[in-house]
């Protein structure tokens, strides 16, 4: 367990949280018999390990999930696993449940 990797991880969780809510606007496609209709939906956009494999180049997909999974298990971070059909697999993480000082403290 790398604890560097994860103090790392941490603080950007708090960095991206710092710039406000972020949203995107995305465009859902409902199905119908004749036609199909599509919408455009603004959904709050999360940082997830795939924007942290970016930002932390020295660590790999799997370290940076560890890592991560690790986090949520303490509660210091709240998140979401999630799979894609290509079988890889990332979390969303949904925000710090508490601050860099509280988390230097348990840490």
């Amino acid at each position: 367990m790398n604890l560097e990797l994860q103090k790392k991880i941490f603080e950007e969780v708090l960095d991206y949280e710092s710039n406000g809510e972020v949203f995107e606007e995305i465009e859902v496609v409902s199905p119908n018999c004749f036609v199909s209709t599509v919408t455009k939906e603004t959904k709050r956009k999360y940082i997830t390990t795939l924007d942290l494999k970016n930002i932390l180049e020295g660590f790999s997909l799997d370290e940076i999930n560890e890592g991560t999974k690790n986090l949520i298990e303490k509660s210091f971070l709240k998140g979401n696993r999630v799979s894609q059909t290509t079988g890889e697999s990332f979390y969303e993480i949904t925000g710090a449940l508490c601050d860099m000082e509280d988390f230097l403290e348990d840490f």
